[in-house]
């Protein structure tokens, strides 16, 4: 795929050869990632990106496609209310899916938002006609990044939201966390050794405000 980045690439192969490649290499260090080999699978590499950048290069290649009888779908599929261009002579398809229509100058509107089909539903041939007639694309194909596996470990797509930022706060709630026990504890630590300074500090301005001096004093 040309518009990918140079240093992301992609291998598209059938399952059974993917996961014999596998097995050949070692059987034992991808046996996790063998069993994760399921459904449409794309293997996609990439070496010294943005956690980030993986997630749009992905994010990039989603394509909206018509609805094909037998689909299931993964959201309610809801026709719109509106216009829909078409003659009267097509009243009866939406007739038979029990949706609220009037004519308005020559051409079929339809009355009220409508869900054609539920989530978890499987499209049938009149739904799927239907749907095309109205140029209502509800299915997405794409590349959908599931897992990671690196060095042996599989993990959740979630982890490549993890940047810088969410690495620094993660620091400095464990930072806080411990001065908080190292102080209720007594105990001087690196990370609580602001919090005493700025303790010992108040205190010495409240005696020093008690005995009339300046804080310069």
């Amino acid at each position: 795929i040309a518009q990918l980045p140079s240093n992301f690439k992609v291998l598209f192969a059938k399952n059974k050869i993917m996961k014999k490649v596998l097995r050949e290499l070692d059987p034992v260090k991808f046996g996790d990632l063998i069993e994760s080999i399921q459904g449409n699978v794309l293997v996609a590499f990439f070496d010294g990106m943005d956690p980030a950048d993986v997630l749009r290069a992905s994010e990039r290649f989603q394509r909206k496609a018509h609805a094909v009888a037998g689909d299931v779908t993964r959201k309610d599929i809801v026709v719109p209310a509106g216009p829909t261009g078409l003659p009267p002579e097509k009243i009866n398809l939406f007739q038979s899916a029990r949706m609220n229509t009037k004519i308005n100058k020559g051409k079929i509107d339809v009355a009220a938002d409508h869900t054609l089909v539920k989530a978890g539903e499987v499209v049938g041939i009149s739904e799927a006609n239907l749907l095309s007639m109205l140029n209502i694309m509800p299915f997405e194909f794409g590349m959908d990044i599931r897992r990671v596996y690196e060095n042996g470990e599989i993990y959740s797509s979630s982890i490549l939201l993890i940047d810088q930022s969410c690495i620094e706060a993660s620091i400095a709630e464990c930072v806080s966390l411990l001065a908080a026990v190292s102080l209720g504890a007594g105990i001087v630590t690196e990370a609580s050794v602001s919090y005493e300074v700025n303790s010992a500090y108040t205190d010495i301005r409240r005696v020093a405000l008690g005995l009339g001096l300046s804080l310069d004093k």
